[in-house]
């Protein structure tokens, strides 16, 4: 029900809806919740979770559970939940007194919010993602594997090498595209994650190399607004839809559609995924540091003695 309403006009259609979702069943685990109102008991929740969410995660995790819980809290002072549990007034006003408390909680953590940030700023100035480190991971030798890997099945193009290809092949590809991609179009995690094979045969050639590709994906977070445009050379543009047309199929047997990437067993990869991926990618392949983020501060850092126009064009691009 919960993750239903999130989808509707009264939830003002969340996003994230799945996280929010998630977030709430694990804080119902922590806390050994038997029913709803479990989940509206400020003293049950601060013993049973937040004092060790508080040691456990980042202050914007701690901070993004708490709006999942504010979120579940709106849900459950719905009409139709509030006829559905048969809830009293006396357990209506407690449930709306936990929703007012959750703000307060939220904005408890500013001042840890901002070290957080300082403090992730600090760490990137003294170890910041430089374009040497994308060139030696390109260089690497895990790159080199998963090059050669796609290069052969794309050669031998045998119905009998595609249909063999087992799970840590498709991984070591895919892991593979991804980095690449990113790495050329410094863009958010979301863009991968939520890329379909339709836009991408929507795609137009590329003003750089007229063999290239262009494709807009609209489902991001900036997709209210205007969708993202995604460029790959000929030569990703190949290894690409080979990708997809041999490779991807063979994992993707679920209800992920036309996702261009998954995971393994086919379920529909999570941006945050994305980020881990790439962080384990260069972490194995030249001991560095480096997810979406910080290729988008690497690509402005490099742009930053540029003229004006193109900083703007920089700016309109990675959004």
């Amino acid at each position: 029900m919960f993750a239903n309403w999130l989808s509707t006009p009264d939830s003002a259609r969340r996003a994230a809806k799945g996280q929010h979702h998630a977030q709430v069943a694990a804080v119902a685990e922590a806390v050994g919740a038997v029913d709803v109102l479990d989940l509206v008991n400020s003293d049950l929740i601060t013993e049973s979770w937040l004092k060790e969410a508080e040691r456990t995660y980042s202050p914007n995790t701690v901070v993004s559970y708490l709006l999942s819980l504010r979120h579940f809290t709106d849900f459950l002072l719905t009409k139709s939940c509030v006829r559905y549990f048969e809830f009293t007034n006396a357990e209506q006003k407690d449930i709306q007194h936990f929703n007012a408390q959750l703000p307060r909680w939220r904005k408890s953590y500013a001042k840890d919010r901002q070290r957080r940030h300082w403090s992730n700023m600090a760490e990137f100035i003294a170890d910041p993602l430089i374009a040497a480190d994308v060139e030696k991971y390109e260089r690497s030798k895990s790159c080199k594997e998963a090059v050669a890997l796609l290069s052969n099945l794309m050669e031998s193009r045998s119905l009998h090498a595609t249909r063999n290809v087992d799970s840590s092949t498709f991984t070591k590809i895919r892991d593979y595209l991804i980095c690449k991609t990113i790495i050329r179009n410094a863009q958010r995690s979301g863009a991968l994650s939520n890329m379909m094979y339709g836009e991408w045969c929507k795609g137009k050639p590329s003003k750089e190399d007229p063999e290239g590709l262009c494709v807009m994906v609209s489902k991001t977070k900036t997709g209210h607004k205007h969708p993202v445009v995604l460029d790959f050379d000929s030569h990703l543009k190949g290894a690409m839809s080979f990708f997809f047309k041999h490779i991807r199929h063979q994992f993707a047997r679920t209800d992920s559609g036309n996702l261009f990437f998954t995971f393994i067993h086919g379920n529909a990869l999570c941006s945050s995924y994305i980020g881990t991926l790439m962080r384990r990618s260069f972490q194995k392949a030249i001991g560095a540091r480096a997810n979406p983020t910080r290729v988008r501060k690497m690509t402005s850092t490099m742009v930053a003695y540029e003229s004006d126009q193109v900083k703007k064009q920089t700016a309109a691009s990675m959004t």
